[in-house]
């Protein structure tokens, strides 16, 4: 495919006069932009775009030896911005795999089968948190020396695998024809001219502050220059029908509320009734896997494309140094700004995902590994 670069480029002129009345010119590089995308027809190829703004941190006046007009500091000496900070790693297989599931025209919002084999759990977790505010905490613990933490575990886990998703389900049902409505725009839509979906799958961001010397000739002057990074990683999604799903306003509101209320025992309902399945899919993504299984409509999508926006703004204050004679020197406040795009096509797969444990995870862990204590 052919490729196409442009860029712009805006300077600003400069001069430095030594004590030996020697002139120093300097070109100040006040903005940078690359674009590099590839003309053919289509609009979700991949492309680039660099782009480097900064303004302020020249020099302008004279002290009994120096004399600058327009001239940057030398902490701006030989770069047009500062780069970014480091920021945590990601897996680019497995946010377009979880992309693919929350898009999908066929996911559910509630898993209606799961939520009611699982409320079968309902009445012993009542009776389990009854029992243990009346005291008779015979019934759970046999070791004394372990009695506060396998109370605590115990509460934990109920709560985790029990009230908290129940409460969040009955959230969704009251909400239901919301839902439902809102799920019947869609599918009319994906019939119409297909669906597209832009999700924000990961957002990181690093910050520091630190000392530098950005002016140390005729005079010096130290500052802290701070730094702010932030990057968010976004998937997009074109999905397609291959053939008509629905004829009548009423069908299609009929298989919007299966949808939404998912009242089929499938593949992906059975996966999550399974006892560890939240442990797989913290190693691995094999959960999203599983639920793309979900698929009666015949949807297919496009490869999807992955959007990765950087930002960094560096900042440091200027000065103003007064000398004899009513001589000063004038340094501007310093304002850069980074930002860096990224798009270009992945396709999901499975993965292993080697991220740290969430707080969440980790309490279950740690209360699966009290409540085991003898």
């Amino acid at each position: 495919m052919p490729e196409r670069v442009r860029n712009k480029t805006e300077t600003i002129p400069g001069t430095e006069l030594d004590p030996l009345k020697r002139v120093k010119s300097s070109t100040f590089t006040s903005k940078t932009e690359t674009c590099t995308d590839f003309v053919q027809p289509g609009d979700n190829h991949p492309l680039v775009v660099s782009k480097r703004n900064r303004s302020g941190g020249l020099m302008n006046g004279s002290t009994t030896s120096w004399t600058w007009v327009n001239y940057p500091c030398a902490g701006l000496s030989g770069s047009t911005t500062y780069s970014h900070l480091s920021l945590p790693s990601y897996n680019t297989s497995a946010l377009v795999t979880g992309a693919l599931k929350r898009s999908m025209p066929e996911r559910p919002s509630v898993d209606l089968v799961v939520s009611l084999l699982e409320l079968r759990e309902i009445p012993s977790l009542i009776k389990d948190s009854w029992l243990i505010g009346k005291g008779r905490m015979d019934k759970f613990i046999s070791n004394k020396a372990f009695r506060a933490l396998k109370i605590g575990a115990k509460l934990n886990l109920m709560a985790q695998f029990g009230l908290l998703p129940l409460i969040g389900d009955v959230e969704k049902l009251l909400i239901f024809q919301k839902l439902v409505d809102s799920r019947v725009k869609e599918l009319k839509k994906l019939q119409e001219r297909g669906v597209r979906r832009s999700l924000l799958m990961q957002s990181d961001s690093n910050r520091e502050t630190t000392n530098r010397t950005v002016q140390s000739v005729g005079f010096t002057h130290t500052v802290p220059v701070s730094k702010i990074t932030t990057r968010d990683i976004r998937v997009h999604v074109r999905w397609h029908v291959q053939e008509n799903f629905y004829s009548s306003d009423t069908e299609l509101r009929e298989l919007a509320k299966s949808i939404v209320r998912n009242n089929r025992l499938d593949p992906a309902a059975l996966y999550e009734l399974l006892p560890w399945s939240w442990l797989v899919d913290y190693f691995t993504n094999l959960g999203d896997f599983v639920a793309l299984s979900r698929n009666r409509l015949n949807v297919t999508h496009d490869v999807p494309s992955v959007i990765i926006k950087t930002r960094t703004e560096t900042t440091f204050n200027g000065t103003t140094r007064s000398y004899s004679g009513g001589r000063k020197v004038v340094m501007e406040n310093y304002v850069a700004h980074l930002e860096d795009l990224n798009r270009f096509q992945h396709s999901g797969s499975l993965t292993a995902l080697t991220d740290f444990l969430t707080d969440r995870q980790t309490s279950i862990l740690a209360s699966l590994a009290i409540a085991k204590v003898k």
